[in-house]
């Protein structure tokens, strides 16, 4: 499942329109709101569904209440935020690839 998350974090990244130098008319937070809505939707109906069908959830993978959607909006959130210069993100992410301990 990670590498499943990770490889789509990446090709978010490489196909994304900052990789892509494309400038947007609207401002970020509505690109962000139009952009992660469709994924809290999809989570919080993952997850009312699993709970009202009583659906045996892995805790140790994402938690009782996580789930992939929440993470690929946060990471949508998170990136609109920062917006680290391309030139910079390759040490920003080794940093954060060595920083945080993998039993976090």
């Amino acid at each position: 499942m990670d590498l499943e998350v990770g490889s789509f974090v990446l090709m978010n990244a490489v196909t994304s329109r900052q990789a892509r130098n494309i400038k947007s008319s609207m401002s970020w937070w509505k690109a962000t709101f139009k952009s992660t809505t469709p994924l809290l939707l999809l989570g919080f109906a993952r997850l009312a569904s699993t709970l009202s069908l009583d659906y045996q959830v892995h805790v140790g993978e994402y938690g009782v209440n996580w789930n992939f959607f929440f993470t690929l909006a946060g990471v949508s959130i998170l990136t609109s935020i920062l917006n680290v210069p391309a030139e910079y993100s390759g040490i920003l992410g080794s940093v954060i690839l060595v920083g945080i301990p993998s039993y976090l």
